[in-house]
C-alpha cells in the first residue's frame, strides 16, 4: 500500500520532462523592424505631421494578433501603450507613430502616447503574458535617418539616409555614423586665402570634396587644400557608413563666424 504514493510522487516529479516544452523561437514573433525618432521631412501622418515611427515585421508564416501586446520606451514600464485588435500578416509591416497622440483605432493609423528621443531611448515589444518579445536599445539616431534590420527581421541593424516606412529596407544602409572629421582650421568667415588640412581618424575613410556645388561627387581628398576668397568647401566621409556633411566657407569679413549647423543642407550618402 505505502509503494502507489512513492509512484505517485515519482510521476510528478517526472512530468514535467514528458511534456514538451515550449521555447522563446517556438512563440509566434514579431519584430522591431525600423525606428525612425527625429521625423523633419521623411513621411507626415494623417494629420501632416512629421512624427517619430516604430515599424514591426512579421517574419512567420501565420497572421498574429497583438491585442493586448505592449509598447513602450521604459525598461520599468513595458505596457506604456497597449496594441488593440489588430493582426499583423506573414511577411506585412505595421506602423505605429511616435506621436504622443495616443490613437488605438484598430481601423486607423495606430499612434502610442509617447515619442522617442533621437538621442537615445529604448524601444520595447512586449507580449500579454509580459514576455519580451524584442527591443532595441538606447541608440543615438540623427534626424531623418532611420535604424532597421537589412534584411527585414534579420539580426544586422542598419542605418539608412532613405527610411522605407512600412515597406521592406532595401535601399543602402550604413553600419555607423562616422565622427567628424578634422579641420586644420576652424569653419568661419575669413578674409585670406590659406591651405585647409581635414583629415580623420580612422585611416580607411574616404573623404571626398567639392568646391562647385552642395553634393561632392568623386574628387578624393589626398593633400591639403588651398581655399580662396568666397568658396565653400564641402566635405563627404564614407567607410560603409551614414556620413554627415561639413562646410567651410571663406569669405571676406571682419570677422570670423562659424557657420550654423542647422543651415548645413545633409547630402544622402551614395551606395
Amino acid at each position: 500500500m505505502m509503494k502507489k504514493p512513492i509512484q505517485y510522487l515519482l510521476f510528478l516529479l517526472l512530468a514535467p520532462l514528458l511534456l514538451p516544452s515550449t521555447t522563446f523561437a517556438d512563440a509566434p514573433q514579431v519584430v522591431i523592424n525600423e525606428v525612425l525618432a527625429s521625423n523633419a521631412t521623411t513621411n507626415p501622418d494623417e494629420d501632416g505631421d512629421y512624427e517619430d515611427w516604430v515599424e514591426l515585421y512579421n517574419p512567420g508564416d501565420d497572421p498574429i494578433s497583438l491585442l493586448g501586446w505592449g509598447l513602450s520606451d521604459d525598461y520599468d514600464n513595458p505596457f506604456r501603450w497597449i496594441f488593440p485588435d489588430v493582426s499583423i500578416g506573414p511577411g506585412e509591416f505595421l506602423l505605429v507613430w511616435a506621436s504622443g497622440k495616443d490613437r488605438n483605432d484598430p481601423d486607423a493609423p495606430l499612434h502610442a502616447n509617447f515619442r522617442i528621443a533621437s538621442a537615445g531611448e529604448e524601444v520595447l515589444l512586449t507580449r500579454p503574458d509580459e514576455v519580451r518579445m524584442d527591443e532595441l536599445p538606447p541608440t543615438w539616431i540623427p534626424t531623418d535617418v532611420s535604424y532597421g534590420r537589412k534584411p527585414d527581421g534579420g539580426e544586422q541593424w542598419y542605418y539608412f539616409d532613405e527610411p522605407t516606412p512600412g515597406q521592406p529596407n532595401t535601399t543602402a544602409g550604413g553600419e555607423g555614423i562616422l565622427d567628424p572629421p578634422v579641420f586644420s582650421r576652424e569653419g568661419g568667415f575669413y578674409r585670406d586665402s590659406f591651405l585647409l588640412g581635414v583629415s580623420h581618424d580612422d585611416p580607411d575613410v574616404l573623404i571626398i570634396y567639392t568646391l562647385t556645388g552642395p553634393s561632392p561627387a568623386s574628387t578624393i581628398l589626398t593633400v591639403h587644400l588651398t581655399l580662396l576668397k568666397m568658396t565653400i568647401l564641402t566635405i563627404q566621409m564614407s567607410l560603409l557608413a551614414i556620413h554627415l556633411p561639413f562646410n567651410f566657407l571663406v569669405k571676406p569679413t571682419t570677422e570670423a563666424l562659424p557657420l550654423p549647423t542647422d543651415q548645413v543642407k545633409r547630402i544622402n550618402w551614395p551606395g
